[in-house]
């Protein structure tokens, strides 16, 4: 008989693993665990009898203890009749096993669900209980978009009470000697095996769900990137002192978060440590403060910032600098003022909506003169830096603290021109100067189509055509009117209140943990490239030789133009996947300038949107033709036919069903869901796609090298990589055939040549 001795903490099986034996723990204890829990297998349990009616485990197991396996017998063997004829005792213990686990599972499922709904009511009633003390203090509410999205759990196919109460009197009757004889006799037990190993897979899917929302609620209290209810909870403690704090309950329900955030499993405790010690520091420099104001002499006065008589009248100086039209000047001071006074600046209101909407026509028109004058002016004021770079107007609008850190840093904060990350400010002038071209519009249209527009409407004649196709003023008000407007108000993320302009409720965390450097972006774009090494190459026609008409299409890396809008936003987006009529140009991707998004996840999902219309772009009318494969045929061939699909199984089709109804049936939306998976989770071998997905991901978006080494131990990845190193092995055959071919002919070889085998060996 086959054994095998684990030692403590050794895992002994992965997820996704075939399943070839049943394991029997003759000594030791193991824990079973999934995405949605674990429970523990004690001495005389079976490894594997959960995935009885499964070709592979879902669980992996890990020892707690020393512990001694017997191989139990091959999967293949119950595919036999004679096999539970044969051996009823057998029979009995794999069912005892089955319930076991099928019991332990279900107490898993109701530990989750309970905790799903606590968490659920304490965010909810914790939120409302911050806004009280806001209200209390007249302290602006700052709201987080995933607090505003924040709903009790719904599950599409929930498990009934009844279940456990089924499986627990099962057990009853297993463990009844004269009862258990007639279920042997009666052959109840095989079909019992094959229900509960199906009931059990469910159970687990939906605990799945609930612990993914469980880890999404986490998320919202406490997160690496700081935007969370953590973060709210202590710069309102900040804003209204400790002894005001206590008063509220502020201090209370601030430790009853920091207990609630340390019982989550999918928050780091490191994390949460950082971010204690960040808050016991800045309680600490608090009293500090407290401390040297009580102690100053009597009459003593403040020091006030050398720029506070520039920053109070900050709207009258962009004013003056943008030389506006009296009657705009007029009306965006009173409108300002209104906007100011208003007690909820998102409200729905027609009044509030319409002030919005009159604010930002404003905003324009004023950003658009100030700009133009700015292009003559080589030493352009500080506050119209602000204005141009981050949409600041007013102080006491934007926050005195907040004005008084974007003043001190204005002047120092850069962009990387040359590595493709503009600000707007700078991208406008990169256009007027003619280094860059006009984007097209939301409908798609570039600037020629709308100079020729203008001549077949009969508003200007060909020469005036001929004359503005290379005035570059004119691209630069074509970008101003048609670009700035539109990524502004899509970045921003909030189209219902939208509003350019800077505020203070905007920030849902300080400035400076917010504002976007330019070396930041250029690293996670490094290390998303370093994942996808292919994302951002073309095919580009070569000439090697051209007396011998010696040819091939090689790579050629662009990588995309990154513009920042000058506001606080919460999306990203990809604005134009090339720019011109060449493929071989820049694609052009939009961030807010103060993100409140994860900057990796919104480079991650850009980047997905560029997978996907680059290639409908190269692909034109046969983007979904299965027939010449491609990343968006494969994926729309496999989203169209996924329920005759005979590589997905039951689960997967489901989730698939699910997912596209969450999408609406969008597969671009789906495939970028899927990518982001793809890059965060299957490059560090945790597989959360299916067969499918996974193999087409793979196919057209394959790993670097080093993940490809790191994922080969994982039989999941065994045919996508087999195939990947065929299709990189006949590639770099051919390659190596061209190079000596070339030096036969006594040709010089082209950098360009060992490029392209490097890349292949990427």
């Amino acid at each position: 008989m086959d054994t095998q001795k684990l030692q403590t903490g050794q895992q002994f099986i992965r997820t996704g693993q075939p399943i070839d034996n049943l394991w029997y723990i003759n000594s030791g204890s193991v824990q079973a665990a999934f995405d949605g829990g674990a429970f523990t297998l004690p001495k005389g349990s079976l490894i594997g009898i959960s995935d009885f009616a499964m070709d592979s485990h879902f669980f992996s197991y890990t020892a707690l203890e020393d512990t001694q396996l017997l191989s139990f017998g091959n999967k293949s063997m119950f595919h036999n009749a004679d096999f539970f004829s044969g051996h009823p005792d057998n029979t009995t213990h794999l069912a005892l096993n089955m319930n076991v686990q099928m019991l332990g599972v279900l107490s898993q499922y109701e530990n989750v669900r309970q905790q799903c709904d606590s968490f659920y009511h304490f965010l909810a009633d914790s939120y409302e209980q911050y806004r009280t003390i806001c209200n209390e203090f007249h302290v602006v509410a700052k709201d987080l978009p995933s607090l505003s999205e924040l709903a009790p759990l719904s599950l599409e196919h929930d498990i009934g009470s009844w279940l456990s109460d089924y499986h627990k009197g099962m057990k009853s009757l297993f463990l009844d000697p004269q009862i258990r004889t007639r279920l042997e006799s009666a052959s109840i037990l095989p079909g019992y095996l094959y229900q509960s190993s199906e009931e059990l897979h469910q159970v687990m899917e939906v605990c799945v769900t609930m612990q993914d929302y469980c880890n999404d609620l986490a998320a919202i209290l406490l997160n690496e990137d700081s935007i969370d209810f953590f973060d709210l909870l202590t710069n309102l403690f900040y804003c209204i002192g400790a002894q005001n704090a206590q008063k509220m309950g502020l201090g209370s329900l601030i430790k009853k978060s920091i207990l609630t955030i340390s019982s989550q499993p999918s928050i780091p405790k490191t994390l949460l440590q950082t971010r204690l010690d960040e808050y016991k520091n800045r309680i600490r420099s608090m009293e500090q403060l407290r401390q040297l104001a009580s102690g100053a002499q009597t009459g003593s006065t403040s020091v006030l910032p050398a720029a506070a008589h520039d920053l109070s009248n900050s709207v009258r100086i962009i004013m003056e600098y943008a030389e506006c039209l009296p009657e705009i000047a007029e009306s965006f001071r009173m409108h300002l003022e209104e906007y100011k006074q208003l007690k909820n600046k998102n409200s729905d209101a027609p009044d509030a909506s319409k002030l919005r909407k009159d604010l930002t026509s404003e905003f324009y028109a004023i950003y658009i003169s100030a700009f133009q004058n700015s292009l003559f002016d080589e030493n352009i004021p500080s506050i119209l830096k602000m204005f141009f770079q981050f949409g600041f107007v007013d102080a006491d609008l934007a926050g005195q603290e907040n004005t008084c850190y974007l003043y001190s840093i204005v002047d120092t904060y850069h962009d990387l021109p040359k590595k493709g990350i503009y600000t707007m400010y700078h991208w406008l002038r990169a256009i007027y100067n003619g280094e860059k071209s006009p984007s097209i519009t939301e409908l798609e249209s570039s600037y020629e189509k709308y100079v020729q527009e203008l001549v077949s409407l009969n508003k200007i004649d060909q020469k005036m055509a001929e004359k503005m196709l290379h005035d570059n003023a004119q691209k630069t008000m074509f970008e101003l009117n048609n670009l700035f407007p539109s990524v502004c108000k899509i970045t921003n993320g909030h189209l219902a209140t939208y509003c350019p302009i800077l505020s203070e409720h905007q920030f849902v965390r300080r400035p400076e943990d917010i504002l976007l450097q330019a070396e930041a972006i250029q690293q996670n774009l490094d290390q998303l490239c370093t994942v996808d090494y292919g994302l951002f190459y073309h095919d580009s026609l070569t000439v090697l030789c051209q007396s011998e008409n010696i040819h091939d299409y090689f790579h050629v890396e662009i990588r995309p133009d990154i513009i920042l809008t000058p506001l606080v936003g919460t999306r990203s987006a990809m604005w134009q996947a090339y720019s011109g009529r060449s493929q071989l140009s820049p694609a052009r991707m939009m961030l807010p300038i103060f993100d409140l998004e994860n900057l990796q996840k919104g480079i991650i999902h850009m980047s997905a949107e560029y997978r996907w219309e680059i290639c409908k772009r190269v692909q034109g009318s046969h983007w979904n033709d299965v027939t010449e494969p491609s990343l968006t045929s494969l994926y729309y061939d496999y989203l169209q036919f996924y329920k005759k699909n005979s590589d997905l199984s039951s689960d997967a089709k489901e989730k698939i069903r699910s997912d596209l109804s969450k999408y609406k049936q969008n597969f671009r939306e789906y495939f970028i869901h899927d990518y982001q998976i793809y890059i965060l989770s299957e490059s560090n071998a945790s597989p959360r796609l299916n067969k499918v997905a996974r193999s087409i991901l793979f196919s057209q978006c394959p790993f670097s090298a080093a993940i490809r080494d790191t994922l080969s131990a994982n039989p999941l990845y065994t045919d996508p990589l087999h195939r990947n190193y065929i299709h990189c092995a006949q590639r770099l055959h051919q390659l190596n055939n061209l190079k000596v071919k070339l030096e036969n002919l006594k040709q010089p070889v082209s950098q360009l040549l060992y490029d392209e085998i490097d890349y292949w060996k990427k």
